[in-house]
C-alpha cells in the first residue's frame, strides 16, 4: 500500500495515553525539582508535565509525515522503515525523563525499559504492516534502453544515498532528543520545540538524493519529501556532457554546491552530467552512471525537438 496505516503508532498513542494517565491520575506536586546549570532549582509541574505531553505529540505528528513520507517511496517492494520507530523512541525518552519521578526507577532505568518494549512493539507493527505494490504502468516506448524504474515512465533513475548521510542524520538526531528531552525536562518547552524543528530538517533528508529523466523533464529531489533541487525541461538545455570533477577542489565537498561558475548536487563519486541551461548557471548533476544519465538527457533532448 502507498501510505501507512494508522494503527502502526499504536505504540507512540499508548505511550502519551500512560503519559496523561499518569498526570490525571497521581496526585502531582505544584513544582518539580529540574538540574539546571548551576546547582538545582524547580519549574512549575503543569508547565512541565504539560510541555512533555506536548512534545510527545508534536513527535508523534512528525513520525507520521516521515512514514507517510517513505511509503510513497517505497516501490517496488517493501522494506523495513526504521524511521517508524523514531516516534516510540523520542516519546519514550521523554515518559522516562521525566516521569521517573512517579515510580520507584531512576530516570535511565525507566528510560531504557520503556524504550525497549517501545521499539519492540514498533519493530512488531512495522513488520505486520500491509504492503501492495502500485500496478506497473506500461514502459515508454522508445529506442532508448535506460527505462529502468518500475511503475513510471522513466528514460533514467538513480538515487545517492551513501551510508555516511543517513549516519550522520541518526547520531545528530540522536543528541538533539537528548537535548530537547532535558530542555522538556528543565521547564525550557521553547527551546525544545526549535531543537524538535531541526530534527525534522535533519530527517527530511533521509533517503538522499535521486535524479530522473523523463521525456519530459529532468528533475533532482532531496529527501522523504521530495524536495525540488532542480527541474528543467529538455527544451530549457542548451547542452549535456559527461563530467569529472573533484569535490573537494572544485566545490569544498559533498552535497549541494554553488560555486562561481555552476551549482552542483551530488552526494558521492567524482563524476556526473553537466547541464547548461538557457537560463542561468550550468548544473553539475552527480551521477555513478554518468553515461546512461547522458544519453537519457540527450534522447529527451533529441525527442522533444522532434
Amino acid at each position: 500500500m502507498k501510505y501507512h496505516p494508522l494503527w502502526t503508532h499504536t505504540p507512540a498513542v499508548v505511550l502519551i495515553g500512560m503519559m496523561v494517565w499518569r498526570v490525571s491520575g497521581q496526585s502531582i506536586p505544584d513544582r518539580l525539582p529540574i538540574n539546571l546549570k548551576h546547582g538545582t532549582g524547580s519549574a512549575p509541574a503543569a508547565g512541565v508535565l504539560g510541555g512533555v505531553i506536548l512534545l510527545a505529540v508534536l513527535y508523534l505528528v512528525m513520525s507520521m509525515f516521515f512514514d507517510e513520507s517513505w511509503a510513497k517511496n517505497e516501490q517496488p517492494r517493501k522494506s523495513f522503515n526504521w524511521m517508524s520507530l523514531f516516534d516510540e523512541i523520542s516519546i519514550a525518552l521523554l515518559f522516562g525523563s521525566v516521569f521517573w519521578r512517579t515510580t520507584s526507577y531512576t530516570a535511565s532505568e525507566l528510560s531504557w525499559m520503556v524504550a525497549g518494549g517501545a521499539v519492540v512493539a514498533g519493530c512488531l507493527v512495522e513488520a505486520l504492516r500491509p504492503y501492495r505494490a502500485e500496478p506497473l504502468v506500461e514502459e515508454l516506448r522508445t529506442s532508448s534502453p535506460l527505462a529502468v524504474k518500475p511503475g513510471a515512465n522513466w528514460l533514467f533513475y538513480q538515487r545517492q544515498n551513501p551510508p555516511y548521510i543517513n549516519a550522520i542524520v541518526v547520531v545528530v538526531s540522536v543528541y538533539y532528543i537528548y537535548l530537547s528531552t532535558a530542555s522538556a525536562q528543565s521547564g525550557h518547552i521553547g527551546v525544545a520545540v526549535m531543537l524538535i524543528a531541526i530534527i525534522g530538517l535533519l530527517l527530511s533528508i533521509w533517503n538522499g538524493m535521486r535524479v530522473s529523466v523523463s521525456p519530459n523533464k529532468i528533475s533532482v529531489r532531496l529527501g522523504m519529501f521530495n524536495w525540488k533541487l532542480l527541474e528543467l525541461s529538455p527544451d530549457q538545455i542548451i547542452s549535456a556532457e559527461v563530467a569529472h570533477f573533484n569535490p573537494l577542489r572544485d566545490f569544498g565537498g559533498w552535497g549541494i554546491r554553488f560555486s562561481r561558475s555552476r551549482k552542483g548536487f551530488f552526494f558521492e563519486g567524482n563524476q556526473g552530467v553537466l547541464i547548461t541551461p538557457t537560463k542561468g548557471m550550468p548544473v553539475l548533476i552527480g551521477s555513478n552512471q554518468p553515461q546512461d544519465l547522458l544519453q537519457a538527457v540527450q534522447t529527451a533532448m533529441g525527442g522533444n525537438a522532434g
